[in-house]
Parts: structure tokens; C-alpha cells; sequence
């Protein structure tokens, strides 16, 4: 197989995971950085409108959600959230957001005093 402009040599520009004239991701934020269960957070990429993908993670490495917004879960309590994108379509390149602080549980009424 011949690729390339030499017998057995491959030109390097074809083999970038790259979108020629694409647009790259420029960032990505997530619109709470202090969660509670039950919260959706959702996140923000820059160019605004860019196509991608999304993976959530938790402090302990565990993805947990794969949309732009997510709804935070008992099991994310005590942990830090973050999200990574990746362009698709025109769009290129991968962008991490900061991680939020670790997730609070909910507040639970413990004890009820009757006040009469």
C-alpha cells in the first residue's frame, strides 16, 4: 500500500484526529459550582451552539452521566463533579471544566416539635 508522496512513508497530515477547518472548543463551565442532590447542572461549551459529546465525572473517577445537563444523584454526595466535551460535527478538539465543590446532601427534618 502506497500513501503519502514516498514508497512506505504516510503523510502525518492525514492522520490528525483533528477536523480540517473546523472550529475548536474553546471551553466549557458548568452553571453551579456548589451541587446538592436533586440539582440539574448543566454545562456551558464555548463556541456557543457547538455540536459535542458529553461525559460527567465524579471525584472517585466514575462516569456518571453523558448529556449536557445532569441531575445529581445520592451517590455523587461528598465528591467534586466535572464534565468533558468533546466537538463533533465542524467542531474539534476536547475541554475539561473546573470540578465544582464536593456534592451536600440534602437537609433532613429530624425531629418535629409541636408548638401548641
Amino acid at each position: 500500500m502506497r500513501i503519502g508522496s514516498r514508497e512506505g512513508y504516510m503523510m502525518n497530515k492525514y492522520l490528525t484526529t483533528s477536523k480540517p477547518g473546523g472550529t475548536k472548543l474553546t471551553s466549557v463551565s458548568i452553571d453551579d459550582s456548589t451541587p446538592t442532590v436533586g440539582q440539574t447542572l448543566t454545562a456551558g461549551v464555548q463556541p456557543t451552539g457547538a455540536t459535542a459529546t458529553y461525559v460527567w465525572k465524579r471525584g472517585d473517577g466514575t462516569q456518571v452521566g453523558t448529556a449536557k445537563a445532569y441531575t445529581v444523584q445520592p451517590g455523587d454526595v461528598g465528591f467534586a463533579l466535572w464534565v468533558v466535551v468533546t466537538g463533533t460535527g465542524e467542531y474539534n478538539g476536547t475541554v475539561t471544566s473546573s470540578k465544582t465543590s464536593a456534592v451536600q446532601g440534602n437537609s433532613l427534618i429530624t425531629t418535629v416539635t409541636d408548638l401548641h
